[in-house]
């Protein structure tokens, strides 16, 4: 009746889905959502190319025009070769009157040529045989005598040794930040006779770039190295990823974060030409910033909606949801059986509630019964200790036999009291050690195999293989003995005599300890096995070996985990293998 009554509730509440799927329908958010999104989506998409399309565009026209002056440049260098006045003046040189005729006609033809050239910051003329040097400067691009200064003390001798091999053609070098366009001037029999060094403006010259939409700063490579402009932006990381590249006849566009620039490369006189623009972001994407905007207040606009929904979460999903996680926190503390006030509107979240209380009630009985258990499993421990031998004066006891099986000679009874003193001392665990070294596991194992082996006699051996480098890793104590006595008795008990054989070896990230003998389990073994490595223990049905068999599994499941403990198999049906299986440890320290 209680049930039908809660189903009966249960099935008057709407489901959290269909509230949700009520409101959302019924409003105009996903719609809205879906527009919008789409609309952004494709103005951003259509931004971002128009951006590449202009900026282009103007970058062409830029570059065309950096080379419209590079050619006026280039025409006004040619006419000292194309106008004799210089040539004629040369060879005429003879006398004194005649010499100052020609530094009259050099002077002039510089000054008229090139002083008032706004792409030519000056002009220099060398004749290196005569060691004569004729210059002019042009003022207004705001070059002075310091311009021939540091011609002549910087660039002169290595534009002399350049233009050796330049005969007839046009160059462009670059010394120390100022541009030269450099040719010879040559004889009718085609022999140089002087050196025509034009300064570049590079004012002029960069002002191109200016029209580039976007524009921020910009910088001219010659040959991959700086040529003129903002030689700062070549230390930009991404500058420096993006010119491992060479950009010959290309015009390229790259987008960060924060920064975009346009590449172009071309070239010119022989020689490899690459111009950088860093474009300003916020010019670039002023619509996209604009049409993102337009997104952010439509979702502004949805305001409204999004309040409704949030009041609808904290009534049908936040309240009810900080009911049951206060009714955890008293169970954490230890509350049990700690009953919540059901305030869920939704089948799903009354349905939790109910689940919660139903399980209250289950842990506070289960802790009930476990404290009862703990009470009587106490008591029986505290029974079983009232009746034990202190184990040290057993110890005691047998170092006075020892002695006297010494002093009356009888080394063999002394040798297999040492062996049982041995064993007595790892169960007195003295120091209170739970972990110790391989090798002191094993000397228990040889004084209890010694022990056998003096009940036996020639009936039973003793082997061991053991890798001794891992001999000083630690483990817990007696995990080896109680399962070589589980082998002994069990193994051998039929006939009394056989093999036991132990494996010390590492495989991988484990340390495995083999104990063999001549036994092969039988079924019904085989099940008492997997009940005692799987199953939950009763002691007053099973013996004190098959307890040990046990204690050491579960020791090992808890320090090492589940992938280690203890397994058993018959192997080759000849033999039954027990293996233990533990993780590595640290090793002691020397």
């Amino acid at each position: 009746m209680c049930q039908t009554n809660i189903m009966g509730k249960i099935s008057r509440q709407l489901t959290l889905k269909q509230n949700i799927v009520n409101i959302l329908v019924m409003g105009w958010a996903v719609p809205v959502f879906i527009m919008t999104a789409l609309l952004a989506t494709y103005v951003d998409q259509k931004s971002n190319e128009q951006i590449e399309q202009t900026v282009a565009s103007s970058f062409d026209k830029a570059t065309d025009v950096f080379d419209l002056e590079l050619m006026a440049c280039e025409t006004a260098s040619k006419n000292a070769s194309y106008y004799s006045d210089i040539r004629n003046a040369y060879l005429s040189l003879s006398d004194e009157q005649t010499i100052r005729d020609f530094n009259n006609e050099v002077n002039g033809f510089l000054k008229s040529e090139y002083k008032y050239n706004k792409v030519i910051k000056s002009a220099i003329l060398d004749f290196p045989k005569e060691d004569e040097v004729f210059f002019t400067y042009n003022n207004s691009a705001s070059a002075s005598y310091k311009n021939i200064e540091f011609f002549l003390r910087n660039a002169r001798t290595e534009i002399q040794e350049q233009a050796e091999d330049l005969r007839t053609n046009t160059a462009l070098y670059t010394v120390n930040g100022s541009n030269y366009m450099v040719r010879n001037l040559m004889l009718t029999n085609f022999t140089p006779y002087a050196v025509l060094s034009l300064e570049l403006n590079e004012e002029s010259f960069m002002e191109s770039f200016k029209s580039v939409w976007g524009y921020s700063d910009a910088v001219v490579l010659l040959d991959g190295n700086y040529m003129m402009g903002n030689a700062r932006i070549l230390f930009d990381e991404r500058i420096e990823k993006i010119l491992e590249k060479s950009y010959l006849n290309q015009n390229m566009f790259f987008h960060f974060r924060g920064k975009s620039y346009a590449i172009v490369g071309w070239n010119q006189y022989g020689q490899d030409i690459e111009a950088i623009v860093q474009l300003d972001n916020s010019i670039l994407y002023r619509k996209v910033y604009t049409t993102w905007l337009i997104f952010g207040l439509i979702l502004v606009a949805m305001i409204p909606l999004m309040i409704v929904i949030f009041r609808f979460f904290k009534k049908n999903v936040t309240e009810p949801i900080d009911v049951m996680i206060h009714g955890y926190d008293e169970i954490a503390s230890k509350n049990y059986g700690y009953q919540i006030e059901q305030v869920a509107a939704t089948q799903e979240f009354y349905f939790m509630e109910e689940s919660f209380n139903q399980m209250s009630k289950q842990i506070k009985e289960q802790f009930d019964r476990i404290y009862r258990e703990e009470i009587a499993l106490r008591d029986a421990k505290i029974m079983a200790l009232q009746s034990q031998i202190n184990p040290h004066f057993l110890n005691n006891t047998f170092e006075i036999i020892n002695w006297e099986a010494r002093l009356n000679g009888n080394i063999k009874v002394s040798k297999m009291i040492e062996a049982l003193s041995t064993m007595l001392e790892a169960t007195m665990n003295r120091r209170g050690n739970h972990m110790h070294a391989l090798s002191e596991e094993i000397v228990y194992v040889d004084a209890y195999a010694y022990i056998i082996t003096e009940r036996l006699g020639d009936k039973f051996n003793y082997i061991k293989e053991i890798d001794e480098s891992l001999l000083r890793v630690q483990v817990p104590k007696l995990i080896v003995q109680p399962i070589v006595e589980n082998a002994v008795e069990h193994g051998l008990s039929v006939i009394k005599k056989g093999n036991i054989r132990i494996r010390l070896f590492r495989d991988a990230e484990f340390i495995c300890i083999e104990i063999i003998n001549d036994g092969v389990m039988s079924e019904e073994n085989k099940a008492k096995i997997k009940h005692l490595l799987e199953e939950t223990p009763d002691p007053d049905q099973e013996k004190r070996a098959s307890l040990g068999i046990r204690n050491v599994n579960n020791r090992l499941k808890l320090i090492y985990g589940d992938d280690c403990g203890l397994f058993m198999e018959n192997r080759d049906e000849k033999y039954t293998v027990s293996t233990i299986r533990l993780k590595m440890r640290p090793i002691l320290e020397q």
